[in-house]
């Protein structure tokens, strides 16, 4: 049975595609097709299936496809398009405006992960872009966006091998982002911990003084023998940014299936719920066949297979109705005046749900999902209607919530308790004032409040050539900033002799002595990272610790 149509890439043909348009000669059409429980999409060539990938369970397809968005919010100042995805960006095509700005401040790095989007020793040059030209690229991707930008994320390589990160993180503050994320694979600054706690927390302590909220951290396991990236060195990164303040963690692991997929799905869950101190969600990212990771569908982890396995996690496990894809979140944002905020994705993207974390004598003892304390359904619907309304009166419907009946009114605890499953929180927390402050204040710190009252469980898939959806680009909201243009994140990285590779290579640096200089600096590092994954007699002094026992205490 067929659910829906689009257009795609041949996955041979676009991968060796040097030019727009070779692009443009990949591109085919496509479907989506139901064959007993599973969806798969098939690209066809001559009235032919030539390609055919399992995307995932008819459960979750239906289950997302209840909030996919019709509106669309098109870019403030767009480039001409010459066709999709062969002219980002954002070109005219484009349906969504920017939630997430992408900053590669560095493509040095000190690690060498198998599944990586890109490689620093294996390019052969650097790009570490100045302060300026940083500010340069963000002025412009702003400019995509009515002047505005709410988040942005500095991410790499690896952002901390930058000597100047606070000041970089200082000057993105000063365009009035509301929001700085900190991407990071934690290295640096735990052996910079070990070298000297003092340094590490004041680093820390700096970057938090200038301007960064969030730290999305790799963590691929608990377990040494899977997470051999950072596993030994990311409790002394998170005991430096506890002592100095940054205590809003993300941690993002990637999921390859039998790698850490399923088995470490619970302990990751579970070792960011015997943190609230720290850790504020965790973020799950798919395997993409993209960059060093080569195609094998054996290993391929798609949202509905985490979404299954989360159902068999026994104290951890969440069913499927409680999870909701990033559409969801539109009629609230259209309805409360933010609809400029870019969450117009297609609903396979992504899903999300916040948990409550139930504890006994610090152990986790069970998962409470949102669904348990609200009827998120019914207040969706509620939301709908009202967005609905607004985007038919525009101007006038407007002026007639705030002078007769103000959202913030209208929505007030009365009504909302209308929507409530449950008055309080396990701990006690009036949840009706909590989401009454979110729905009258419409601002980031009571957003925040309900957010650290809550663990953030969200996953991202990315695309690669193989699942690649036409309208899925058009409707991304992940941008990653170039000079002059303003790129969807899975062209950025899917085509990367197009974009990423082509805009790094010509805005690298050209003085040969910083080259030499920056690579052995980022080399020397990655040296002293591999001599503590390979050094048995480092690693028991490690165990030994008692902030590696602190962290890993119950998990090991």
């Amino acid at each position: 049975m067929e659910l829906r149509r689009t257009l795609s890439l041949l996955a041979e043909e676009a991968a060796h595609a040097e030019t727009e348009a070779d692009i443009l000669r990949a591109l085919v059409p496509a479907r989506y097709v139901l064959e007993k429980d599973q969806v798969y999409l098939e690209k066809v060539l001559d009235g032919k299936v030539v390609e055919r990938w399992r995307i995932g369970s008819y459960r979750w397809w239906q289950r997302v496809q209840k909030y996919s968005s019709r509106w669309i919010s098109r870019p403030s100042n767009p480039l001409p398009s010459k066709g999709c995805p062969a002219s980002c960006g954002l070109c005219e095509l484009h349906k969504n405006r920017t939630a997430l700005v992408n900053v590669v401040v560095t493509n040095r790095c000190n690690s060498c992960c198998p599944y990586c989007f890109f490689y620093s020793f294996r390019a052969g040059y650097v790009y570490e872009p100045s302060i300026p030209e940083i500010v340069e690229m963000l002025k412009f991707a702003a400019s995509q966006n009515d002047g505005k930008l709410l988040a942005v994320q500095l991410t790499g390589g690896e952002p901390l091998l930058r000597q100047d990160l606070p000041e970089l993180v200082q000057a993105v503050k000063q365009l009035q982002v509301q929001h700085v994320q900190l991407n990071t694979n934690g290295l640096s600054l735990g052996l910079l911990y070990l070298r000297s706690e003092q340094a590490a927390v004041e680093l820390a302590r700096r970057l938090r003084a200038a301007g960064v909220n969030t730290v999305y951290l790799s963590f691929d396991g608990v377990q040494p023998e899977i997470n051999k990236k950072n596993h030994w060195l990311v409790p002394f990164a998170l005991e430096a940014m506890k002592q100095g303040k940054l205590t809003s963690i993300v941690l993002v692991p990637t999921l390859i299936r039998g790698w850490n997929f399923p088995g470490e799905l619970g302990p990751i869950v579970e070792f960011a719920a015997l943190h609230p101190e720290l850790v504020r969600g965790v973020n799950f990212q798919p395997v993409s066949f993209v960059g060093c990771m080569q195609p094998n569908e054996e290993q391929r982890v798609t949202i509905s297979d985490v979404l299954e396995e989360f159902e068999r996690l026994g104290k951890l496990a969440l069913p499927l109705e409680c999870w909701y894809p990033v559409p969801a979140l539109v009629p609230f944002l259209v309805a409360l005046g933010k609809a400029h905020l870019g969450f117009y994705n297609s609903p396979v993207c992504g899903v999300a749900t916040y948990v409550f974390v139930e504890r006994e004598n610090g152990k986790v003892v069970r998962l409470h999902p949102i669904t348990e304390f609200v009827d998120v359904d019914g207040l969706y619907q509620t939301f709908l209607k009202l967005a609905e309304r607004k985007m038919r009166h525009g101007l006038l419907y407007s002026w007639l919530a705030r002078c007769l009946t103000p959202l913030g009114k209208l929505l007030s605890k009365k009504l909302l308790e209308k929507y409530l499953l449950a008055r309080e929180l396990p701990d006690g927390t009036k949840l009706a004032e909590l989401l009454a402050k979110i729905i009258s204040r419409k601002d980031y710190s009571s957003a925040g409040e309900f957010h650290y009252k809550f663990l953030f469980l969200g996953m991202m898939h990315f695309q690669d050539l193989f699942n690649y959806d036409i309208d899925r680009v058009m409707r991304c909201s992940i941008h990653y900033a170039a000079p002059g243009k303003l790129i969807p994140f899975c062209t950025y990285n899917v085509l990367p002799k197009i974009y990423r590779d082509k805009i790094l290579r010509e805005n690298a640096i050209k003085d040969a002595r910083v080259v030499e200089k920056l690579q052995e600096q980022a080399k020397q590092e990655f040296l002293e990272i591999e001599e503590i994954r390979s050094n048995q007699e480092k690693q028991a002094e490690l165990r030994k610790h008692p902030v590696y026992r602190q962290y890993y205490g119950q998990l090991l």
